[in-house]
């Protein structure tokens, strides 16, 4: 199985969320492996979103399934333009 070039991140995410599985808080499924994970993220990519940049916006169509491996994101809801 070929991983993306940044595996170091790929890794770290593993980690982080098969730490999260085993917590209260996880939203992971309990009892993933290593290869589960890896087996989901090779079907994934790696994409930076710097500060104050929308990921996604009130009206558009997306089917993206997001993993935030480093960071945090903000969620803002604005009166809708009449």
């Amino acid at each position: 199985m070929t991983m993306p070039a940044e595996t170091t991140d790929i890794d770290q995410a593993i980690a982080s969320f098969r730490a999260g599985a085993n917590s209260s808080e996880g939203l992971a499924p309990k009892g993933w492996s290593e290869d589960d994970w890896r087996d989901l993220f090779r079907f994934t990519g790696l994409r930076r979103i710097g500060a104050a940049e929308a990921l996604i916006r009130r009206g558009e169509l997306d089917r993206t399934l997001y993993f935030v491996i480093r960071g945090h994101l903000e969620v803002l809801i604005t009166p809708a333009m009449a």
